[in-house]
């Protein structure tokens, strides 16, 4: 597969002084700039104050584009990290000086004092997102956590935590509390013998969401859910429960090996499904047990590598490449599945008994991002072949910008996505109809949770439909409100 250079500037890491700064040693501040494959440059910052901030990430830009005089900047990530003249602050109770390096000759601020992370803003399509720790407990682990960005949403989250010390088992979230609402998100018991959990409760319920108890060797051995129906594991083999009971007394058992793999299971009804693996541990054979009144066929799959196929094949591997074969059916159903030297399925061929194979070709651009998927095509000569299919392309973040659709009569049929500011995203159909939608987050930018939708406009320059959901602060829909002519 061809190479995909990283360049970087500068080539040297020197501390070099600087003219400029007359009360320092150099600025304040180093750059590297990544020029990375499909045009991206991504430039990061790092603290050079000497036992301040030397060595931290402090920024990091991504832009669409090499050249610094055309390129587009897209993104901006800011990193600020509690300074040791903070510490005196009651929001930093944890301790300062967590030890003494023996490596004089280094810059020791990072390796001897506890300076985490307390903010972390994303700068992106003109909205400022910003999670902020406002109080960290006695280890430095956030408490109060306010997550928030510029369109004006915000909310504010409070975790306890159960540090069993005895133990040494610290970080256990034992409770987390929405301070908008009052309202406690989460709730977990630990066993402080074991600082295993016992039970687990959400959103205030009285009864617990799940509880467990466990075998002396600390393996689960009975999980309750909320209606207290239990399921109950045993005879626990290298970590693999070998029988699973459930509430209705009827069970389910395992065979596990040496090794803590599965050999076969047995279900409710008695069936017996055995497995098999090759020498490095990968499921090469699942053979299904008669019932007395049918005779089911075996599945088996293999990895194998094999010379130069299709036009696939890696001059550092002699030409070879790897496919995974899987046949089921009674060998009436295989499929081969070609992969890249990165492990990426480029070629899928579907074969039944009696009927014409499919092949489906897929293709990468330099950055990893499916760019092509075939129509599936009754033969090719190499995966190189002119093919229709759909052609994707992203920007400099991933996110998909431009979806091509091969039509029968030759023509592309393109659905354009903008991604504009305010977290907003515009679909432009092949029709060249707009689709806005406004979407909900917090300290990131996310499309999970839209909360505004305007289909395309009418002559009169309306919407021909909106639609508006309103959400609570965790996320959750209230409200679904359609409207319009189209409505």
């Amino acid at each position: 597969m061809p190479e995909k250079p990283f360049e970087y500037d500068p080539k040297t890491g020197a501390w070099i002084p600087n003219p400029d700064y007359v009360d320092d040693y150099a600025a304040p501040t180093r750059k590297v700039v990544a020029k990375e494959p499909g045009g991206i440059r991504r430039e990061l910052s790092f603290g050079n104050r000497y036992d301040i901030d030397e060595g931290h990430l402090l920024k990091v830009e991504i832009y669409d584009g090499h050249d610094p005089q055309s390129s587009e900047l897209l993104h901006t990530a800011i990193n600020t990290y509690v300074l040791k003249e903070e510490l005196i602050q009651p929001a930093f109770p944890f301790p300062d000086r967590v030890g003494t390096n023996p490596l004089w000759t280094q810059d020791n601020i990072w390796a001897e004092w506890l300076l985490p992370l307390r903010k972390e803003q994303t700068v992106q399509e003109g909205v400022t997102y910003t999670r902020e720790i406002l109080q960290f407990d006695d280890l430095a682990y956030p408490e109060r956590v306010q997550r928030r960005n510029s369109l004006g949403s915000s909310r504010t989250d409070v975790t306890a935590y159960a540090h069993n010390r005895a133990k040494w088992v610290l970080g256990l979230a034992q409770s987390e509390t929405n301070v908008d609402t009052g309202r406690e998100v989460s709730r977990t018991v630990y066993d402080p013998n074991t600082a295993l959990p016992l039970q687990q409760f959400s959103f205030g319920m009285p009864t617990p969401m799940v509880t467990f108890d466990y075998h002396p060797d600390g393996n689960l051995r009975t999980a309750w859910d909320g209606l207290l129906h239990p399921t109950v594991l045993d005879d626990y083999k290298r970590g693999v429960p070998q029988v699973i009971t459930f509430a209705n007394n009827q069970s389910i058992e395992a065979e596990v090996n040496d090794f803590g793999r599965i050999e076969n299971t047995t279900d409710v009804l008695d069936a017996v499904t055995d497995y098999d693996y090759d020498l490095i541990g990968r499921l090469i054979g699942v053979n299904y047990e008669a019932d007395g009144t049918l005779e089911w066929t075996p599945r088996v799959l293999g990895f194998s590598r094999v010379g130069s196929q299709y036009g696939i094949g890696d001059e550092k591997l002699d030409e070879q490449h790897w496919q995974h074969v899987s046949r089921a059916g009674n060998f009436s159903m295989v499929t081969t599945t070609h992969y890249d030297a990165l492990w990426r399925p480029i070629l899928i061929i579907t074969e039944a008994q009696g009927a014409t194979p499919s092949y489906v070709v897929k293709r990468y651009d330099e950055r990893g991002h499916e760019e092509f998927s075939s129509y599936p095509v009754a033969s090719v000569d190499t995966i190189n072949d002119e093919l229709k299919g759909v052609h994707t392309e992203h920007d400099a973040l991933g996110r998909v910008r431009l979806s091509k659709v091969d039509a029968e009569d030759g023509q592309q049929l393109p659905t354009e996505t903008r991604y504009l500011d305010g977290l907003k995203t515009q679909v432009i159909n092949p029709g060249g109809k707009a689709t806005t939608t406004t979407y909900h987050a917090y300290d990131a930018p996310s499309y999970d949770a839209p909360i505004r939708i305007e289909g395309p406009l009418t002559p009169d320059g309306e919407p021909i439909f909106t639609t508006v959901i309103t959400r609570d602060i965790f996320g959750k829909p209230r409200t679904v409100t359609r409207s319009g002519p189209g409505g």
